[in-house]
């Protein structure tokens, strides 16, 4: 498929067929918008909003963006270890960092308008853990300072945009994470 083509198509609205009202755990949300853009048409998504209120954000990074509203309910995430996820990550340093600013920035918008802060933006944290798990051989720790640093710029970039109030809410597709081999 052509680069045009394929820009095109993620950037079109692939409208799904869901309820304009629903309830969930007591509650009734109506619904917003539609969310699927691009290549996964078959993966349809909607927005909802509290029947009774406003949703002032447009914040849709990743799942941590639905985490606060999950919280501010009462309820609580867990991490369960033993779940099985499949993630397509990017394969491409352009990708990767495409993929890294867009996140830092939403994470940042959402930090400033929710006060709300995922855990990873704590880099004492994640020091820590990369300390406490680090492989020593030479190899390993030349690999892992090249993605820290790929991690670091990505991040800046990042936090260029939320300074630049440049918008990610239809963000340019990391190509390599839409490459996906069957299992």
């Amino acid at each position: 498929m052509a680069e045009k083509d394929l820009k095109q198509m993620y950037r079109t609205r692939t409208e799904g067929h869901f309820p304009d009202a629903i309830e969930l755990l007591g509650r009734t949300y109506a619904k917003v918008e539609d969310l699927r853009y691009g290549t996964n048409p078959h993966q349809p998504a909607a927005f909802y909003r509290p029947a009774d209120g406003k949703v002032k954000l447009r914040i849709l990074v990743d799942e941590a963006s639905v985490e606060p509203l999950i919280r501010g309910q009462g309820y609580g995430v867990r991490y369960v270890p033993d779940a099985i996820v499949y993630n397509k990550g990017p394969e491409t340093v352009d990708d990767f960092l495409r993929q890294r600013r867009r996140i830092y920035a939403g994470h940042l918008e959402m930090q400033a308008a929710l006060g709300y802060s995922v855990s990873t933006m704590s880099g004492g944290k994640i020091a820590g853990l990369l300390l406490r798990h680090l492989d020593w051989r030479l190899r390993q720790l030349w690999w892992t300072a090249r993605v820290v640093a790929l991690e670091v710029y990505g991040r800046y970039l990042g936090r260029q945009d939320y300074k630049a109030h440049r918008s990610h809410t239809i963000w340019e597709i990391a190509e390599t994470t839409k490459e996906l081999e069957s299992l």
